[in-house]
């Protein structure tokens, strides 16, 4: 959750700074005055383009800084920790700071008064904010993104208790698998059984006496029997 927000010689704003409460917060304002700067300022903290680099500074100013302090989760503090930060508080403090050199626009980022880089914050985003404009309510069309906002709000015993389900759930996938291979495994074996049964019923019905014409018939066991191998294995395929 976003706890304040700094933003300082950004494009026309000069400075301000917000404090967000939990639940439903509201920006109102005339047109004009500065509400989609916000926006867009959060999009620029976290790498994004919504303001064109030329345009992120203040007219007359050398720098520029938007700085957000976010409360942390059990999936925020796992993503730190398997990207080689620590866990020092229960809040997360972003910043970047632009400024001009040599004509040019450079931009700083840091986590928690550590540098890190802008691939790294641009993931890190991902998992902090959402950018929900008109028609874009499919968003929580998306059964996934409706189970992760759930894991986010969910207690740690509630995720623990999540993740032995679906290690269980993962676990009975696989003895599925292997017990559908033992069903087609048998039957293959029924139908070649049912095949020789049928074939030495014929065999006993003919009631041969020549030794010739037994070997005749015992060569052409053995191919029919290759054949139905053959035709099982392709249809097993």
């Amino acid at each position: 959750m976003l706890v304040h927000l700094k933003i300082e010689n950004i494009a026309l704003i000069e400075i301000i700074e917000i404090n967000f409460e939990k639940g439903l917060n509201i920006i109102t304002g005339d047109s004009g005055s500065g509400k989609s700067l916000i926006l867009d300022s959060l999009n620029a903290l976290f790498g994004g383009t919504n303001i064109p680099l030329k345009h992120l500074i203040r007219p007359g100013k050398d720098f520029c800084v938007i700085e957000a302090i976010f409360s942390s989760s059990f999936q925020i503090n796992s993503w730190l920790i398997s990207n080689g930060f620590e866990i020092s508080s229960s809040e997360l403090q972003i910043k970047r700071k632009s400024y001009k050199k040599n004509n040019k626009i450079l931009s700083k980022y840091s986590l928690n008064d550590l540098p890190i880089n802008r691939q790294s914050l641009v993931k890190l985003g991902g998992l902090l904010i959402d950018f929900a404009g008109q028609s874009d309510t499919f968003i929580f069309d998306s059964l996934d993104k409706r189970r992760q906002i759930i894991d986010d709000l969910c207690s740690q015993e509630f995720s623990d208790t999540s993740d032995r389900i679906k290690s269980i759930w993962g676990e009975t996938k696989v003895l599925k698998g292997l017990m559908d291979e033992k069903i087609e495994f048998f039957r293959n074996q029924e139908e070649k059984n049912l095949a020789i049964k049928h074939m030495l019923k014929s065999l006993e019905e003919a009631d041969l006496n020549s030794s010739e014409e037994i070997l005749e018939l015992e060569l052409l066991e053995n191919k029919l029997v290759n054949n139905l191998e053959i035709i099982i294995q392709l249809n097993h395929h």
